[in-house]
C-alpha cells in the first residue's frame, strides 16, 4: 500500500478473525480478533492513473485493493466474507474474514454496504446458525454427551474428596 493521506470509509476494532484457504484445500486456524479498515487515498487519482486503485480493505496486516464492479468478494453460506488471497503462492487461494458473533448486525449491514460499493460483490443464501448437517450435528450430540460426563464425573470426584 502506497504511503499516502487516506480517508478511514469503515473500522471495526478487533472484531474480526482471518483465515487463509491454499488452492489444494489447506484451511490454516483463526487469527486472534484483528481490526478491520476500509480506507480511500485522499488524493484522486488524475486521468493517467484512472485505473489505480485508492480503496484499501485491511485486516490485521493483510491489506487488499477493491475496485468497484472488479475485487471479487463472496458472502459464502457460513457468513465469511472470502477474497481472492493476490499474494499466495498457489493459484485458487482464498482469504476469509469472520465477524466475532457479538458484532452488531447494523455494523455487519454497514460493512456488506461498503463492500457492494468497492468490491464485485456476491453472497449465497446464508445457512441458519443451527443447519449443521448430519456429521455436524452427530459432533454436537457427541460433545454434549463428553460434556455431561466430564460434569458427573467431577461432581462424583468432589464428593470424594469431600
Amino acid at each position: 500500500v502506497p504511503d499516502q493521506p487516506a480517508v478511514e470509509l469503515f473500522r471495526l476494532d478487533d472484531k474480526v478473525q482471518i483465515f487463509f484457504v491454499t488452492g489444494d484445500g489447506k484451511v490454516s486456524t483463526f487469527s486472534a480478533p484483528e481490526s478491520l479498515r476500509i480506507f480511500q487515498f485522499s488524493e484522486q487519482p488524475d486521468e493517467q492513473e484512472e485505473s489505480r486503485t485508492n480503496v484499501f480493505l485491511q485486516v490485521g496486516g493483510w491489506t487488499h485493493p477493491l475496485v468497484p464492479s472488479a475485487s471479487p468478494c463472496l458472502l459464502a453460506e457460513n457468513g465469511a466474507l472470502m477474497f481472492p488471497d493476490i499474494y499466495a503462492d498457489l493459484p485458487n487461494s482464498a482469504v476469509g474474514l469472520v465477524l466475532l458473533d457479538d458484532v452488531p448486525s447494523e455494523t455487519r449491514t454497514e460493512l456488506i454496504a461498503q463492500l457492494q460499493k468497492y468490491s464485485a460483490f456476491k453472497a449465497e443464501k446464508q445457512v441458519p446458525d443451527h443447519q449443521l448437517g448430519v456429521l455436524g450435528s452427530g459432533l454436537v450430540k457427541g460433545a454434549e454427551l463428553l460434556s455431561k460426563g466430564i460434569e458427573i464425573g467431577s461432581e462424583k470426584a468432589g464428593n470424594l474428596i469431600e
